[in-house]
């Protein structure tokens, strides 16, 4: 399922030496091109709903499905929920030398759309013992800054922005969630775009 360029020996180099100097990763293409089509198509297919916190410290708005990958499915959002913990994990421990675990409450999968009036404030990931967030980009097209629903990474929970990612077609994102002030959002789309993504996190082991 992962890319094949993701694999060769240079790239993985270049890979580790980002994650060592603190960096968020962004690679692409993290998928073969036809797993990210299925995925796609799959996702646009399952109903999502809508959810809202009823209070802080965390304000959100955005379209959501949920689901545990089943054994022997081969629905393609099982055989991703089972992939990403299996040789995604592995993969990503190559890329940040951590040793990882799935979440201790099983492997779930879950995937969001962003619709006009998205958006998911400023945190950090920080607590519930996660080690390393992934988030899996499944937008086919991207849009201007200006109509919102960018993921941006912030010096601090109210600013300034360190750096502003368009939504991605076949991006992985990684970022290290180990410590507190990994500070970021996605801003409130303002047009009517759908941005969706499969995010995650492993745990140390």
């Amino acid at each position: 399922m992962l890319a094949a360029d993701l694999r060769r020996p240079e790239r993985l180099a270049a890979l580790r030496r980002a994650w060592a100097a603190g960096e968020a990763l962004r690679v692409a293409p993290a998928l073969d091109e036809g797993e990210a089509l299925a995925l796609l198509e799959a996702t646009r297919r399952e109903p999502h709903a809508l959810v809202v916190p009823e209070a802080p410290p965390i304000r959100f708005q955005f379209w959501k499905w949920a689901g545990i990958p089943e054994a022997a499915c081969e629905h393609a959002l099982c055989r991703l929920g089972r992939w990403t913990q299996t040789d995604l994990l592995a993969w990503v421990e190559a890329v940040t030398g951590l040793a990882l675990a799935p979440p201790p409450e099983g492997p779930p999968c879950a995937a969001a759309l962003y619709t006009k009036g998205s958006y998911l404030d400023a945190h950090d990931d920080y607590g519930r013992g996660r080690a390393v967030a992934y988030v899996l980009g499944l937008t086919p097209a991207p849009w201007p800054e200006a109509d919102g629903g960018w993921l941006e990474f912030l010096a601090a929970q109210d600013g300034p922005v360190v750096e502003a990612r368009p939504p991605g077609w076949n991006t992985l994102d990684l970022f290290d969630v180990r410590a507190p002030g990994r500070w970021h959002r996605v801003t409130l789309l303002r047009e009517h775009h759908q941005r969706r993504t499969i995010a995650g996190w492993f745990h140390p082991r």
